[in-house]
């Protein structure tokens, strides 16, 4: 049991630091984006 929840662990920090290293890298911007872009619907 100590091994898998060892794994499961390792599993998670790999997979979120891999995720932050994608956005680190990544040109999009992930923050402060607004999808409700609402100056193109005032008319």
């Amino acid at each position: 049991m100590k091994k898998w929840a060892l794994s499961a662990i390792l599993y998670f920090i790999v997979v979120v630091g891999s995720y932050y290293a994608y956005t680190a890298i990544s040109d999009t911007p992930t923050k402060g984006v607004d999808h409700s872009n609402t100056e193109q619907h005032n008319q």
